[in-house]
């Protein structure tokens, strides 16, 4: 039995998800017994009111009537008033079932619930980094058990990250992105890591793309552009990640037809609304919910101090992780996964920072796309590759397994400080 457990382990299937679903929920119940041990109804209501404003206005007023976007009353009593954001309100409709089943069990709305919610997205996010970097160390010919020690290094590096533990307080699109990002990221790897004739890959890649755009437009397309041209690079030819254009191009389109049709909806009900194209910076952020944004910096204030002390390190070291490992792979001609992987995260971050303006006020809420692509490559990738180079000897697994638990408690200990029990 512990033979055929190990060989499952081995194949990094099912098992191996599992594996890290349960040491990500095991942080979770740490975090929630640690530093997110308050009392958050008072700070809750001032920091994340708007999202609850949202998720009872489609409670009371119906969620079509206001056409599931973010207005600030009711379209009834104003129906000449402005959309508040440019996005679908996508990332929030976890957050507005869960409301929704609670609303219908006690007649009460949650924060505490919200506040759950907001962690378990991040938790999910890790336990796909986990895999994915076992998925990838793995074909390294490094021994499982490495392999997936390097996979929960990575996973409790992300999971403990500052700007995660912030989305307690608030959940963002970047939030939601990022897990149907990783997912993405799993299936494409899986499929022909595993040979796996399993048509769930194709319709959760889809899937997945879809809801990449339908919580956050602008990151997907310079996510799937980034993807798409690193790819398809000539000297990439015996690659192992490949997907043609049109399976890409469909479910993206079928979210923009849903966003059109929201859209779409409250215009016809309401004529006097005003919408997102109607502003010249709606688009990439540069409207009124900018400086809404940026006033909303100056009342809370944690968010103009640094939330992020020992980000400098973990950008320098990372980066240099990133192109150490995208070198040995350019010389050992292998795993070209790993390049296409790295080089379409920093890709998809560099178009980001070009395309909306916003992430430059708010580090903390989209400082995780740029976390992603560095963990993986500092805490699995390159501890793999030099593993290979020495005889897989376990001493560089080792090295960086304890300084991954090192510096997350370091990231719980600043998250702490910033934000007192």
């Amino acid at each position: 039995m512990m033979k055929r457990l190990e060989q499952n382990l081995a194949s990094g299937g099912n098992i191996g998800l599992l594996v890290f679903l349960l040491w990500g929920s095991l942080v979770l119940v740490g975090l929630f017994l640690s530093v997110h041990s308050r009392d958050i109804i008072e700070p809750q209501q001032e920091l994340q009111g708007r999202w609850s404003n949202v998720i009872h206005l489609w409670e009371n007023e119906g969620y079509f009537a206001q056409g599931g976007l973010w207005f600030s009353k009711s379209l009834i009593e104003d129906p000449a008033q402005t959309m508040i954001s440019p996005y679908t309100m996508g990332f929030l409709q976890g957050a507005h079932l869960l409301e929704r089943f609670k609303i219908w069990l006690d007649g009460s709305f949650s924060l505490s619930l919200l506040a759950i919610h907001n962690q378990l997205i991040p938790m999910f996010s890790s336990a796909l980094l986990g895999f994915l970097a076992m998925r990838l160390t793995l074909p390294l010919g490094i021994r499982p058990v490495h392999a997936y020690v390097l996979g929960l290094s990575s996973q409790t590096m992300y999971q403990t990250f500052p700007s995660n533990l912030w989305f307690f307080w608030e959940i963002y699109p970047t939030t939601m992105f990022i897990f149907f990002m990783a997912l993405f990221l799993v299936c494409e790897v899986s499929k022909d890591e595993l040979k796996s004739e399993n048509k769930s890959f194709p319709l959760m890649r889809s899937f997945s793309i879809f809801c990449m755009v339908f919580v956050e437009w602008v990151g997907a397309l310079g996510f799937l552009s980034a993807y798409c041209l690193v790819s398809r690079l000539p000297s990439l030819g015996n690659k192992i990640i490949k997907m043609e254009m049109a399976k890409i191009a469909l479910p993206v389109f079928l979210a923009f037809i849903v966003m059109a049709g929201q859209l779409l909806w409250v215009k016809v009900s309401y004529p006097d609304a005003q919408l997102i194209g109607e502003g010249v910076g709606s688009q990439i952020g540069l409207d009124k919910s900018f400086l809404q944004d940026k006033e909303l910096t100056r009342v809370l204030k944690k968010r103009y101090d640094s939330l992020l002390p020992d980000w400098n390190v973990l950008f320098a070291t990372g980066f240099l992780a990133t192109f150490v490992v995208m070198a040995m792979i350019w010389r050992e001609k292998k795993n070209f996964s790993h390049f296409i992987i790295l080089a379409t995260g920093i890709g998809f971050y560099s178009l980001f920072l070009l395309f909306n303006p916003k992430s430059f006020i708010l580090p903390e809420a989209y400082g995780v796309y740029l976390a992603f692509t560095l963990i993986l490559a500092l805490f699995a990738l390159l501890p793999g590759w030099l593993e290979t180079f020495n005889n897989n000897s376990g001493i560089f697994v080792l090295t960086f397994f304890v300084l991954s638990f090192c510096w997350s408690c370091i990231q719980l200990r600043n998250y702490s400080l910033y934000y007192p029990l």
